[in-house]
Formats: structure tokens, C-alpha cells, sequence
């Protein structure tokens, strides 16, 4: 019988084998479509506030990339340049600009992402109301410490050892 120390040990080196593998799906992407890094970070960032309808300013575009202003003007402008982007002036106060998707932009990562959602809807269609609903919980409390550690290190609490 395992631990809980060695069993948690475990569950987070599939947590990171889990990520290098969604990253190494998304390098793809990015490759095929000349992005670096951090425009297809902003690009997700970008992506999930126009599906929400709320596009995102710069400022916290910014905040969210953990990026000077201008290298954030850089990667928009880049975007932008690449058809991905559309800058709008806020209808509320004309002088505060937003950061969206285009409707092209859009469709092409839905294509691509598409497949690797249904890949994952399947695997939560083997389970049972209950264990989605503890997944979800823990995965939430997950996202949630992972803030906290990059919050935590933007704010210079990182240190090399």
C-alpha cells in the first residue's frame, strides 16, 4: 500500500507529465502557425475573453503574461499583424482599447483544439457524477495554488537554488 505522501508525489509527476505533453500538442500549433510562446499564451488569454464577451484590455493582458506594457504592445502588435487579433475601443469609455479574437482566428483553433477536447470528454465520460464533481473541485484548488506560485515568483519570490 502506497502512502498519501508517495500517492500525492505521484499524482503530481502525472500532473507534469500532463502538462509537458498538452504543451508539446500546442507547440504544434504554434509551430504551424509561426507563434512564439508567449503570443500563443496571450492568443489563449485573448481567445477565452472574446468567447466570454468581454475582450481584453492590454493592461490585463499585461497583468495576465506577466509583461511590461510594451513587450505586451509587441506580442498584440504581432497578433494583429498575423490576422489573429483585432484591437476595439470599449463602448463604455472610447479611450480604453480592447484586445479580440477574430472570427478567422477563432475557427482555425477551434479546428485544431477541437480533437484533443473530445479526447478529453471522452475520458470524463467514463466517469460518474461524483468523481467529476471531486476532480473538479481539486483540479480548481490545483489552478488555484498554481496562481499562487506564479503570483508568488512574479513578485520576485522565486529564487535560484
Amino acid at each position: 500500500m502506497t502512502s498519501p505522501a508517495e500517492s500525492s508525489g505521484a499524482l503530481v509527476e502525472q500532473l507534469q507529465a500532463f502538462t509537458l505533453e498538452v504543451n508539446r500538442f500546442v507547440q504544434v500549433f504554434a509551430g504551424a502557425h509561426s507563434l512564439h510562446t508567449t503570443d500563443l499564451n496571450a492568443l489563449a488569454h485573448v481567445s477565452r475573453a472574446t468567447v466570454a464577451g468581454r475582450p481584453i484590455t492590454a493592461g490585463e493582458l499585461s497583468r495576465v503574461l506577466s509583461l511590461s506594457t510594451s513587450a505586451t504592445t509587441a506580442v498584440v502588435d504581432r497578433l494583429q499583424r498575423a490576422g489573429h487579433v483585432e484591437r476595439v475601443h470599449d463602448e463604455a469609455d472610447r479611450r480604453r482599447v480592447r484586445v479580440r479574437m477574430t472570427p478567422s482566428a477563432q475557427e482555425l483553433a477551434r479546428a485544431f483544439f477541437t480533437p484533443l477536447g473530445e479526447r478529453m470528454r471522452h475520458v470524463f465520460a467514463e466517469c460518474d457524477d461524483e468523481d467529476l464533481r471531486r476532480f473538479g473541485e481539486i483540479l480548481a484548488r490545483l489552478l488555484e495554488a498554481a496562481r499562487a506560485a506564479a503570483d508568488e515568483a512574479h513578485r520576485g519570490g522565486a529564487t535560484a537554488g
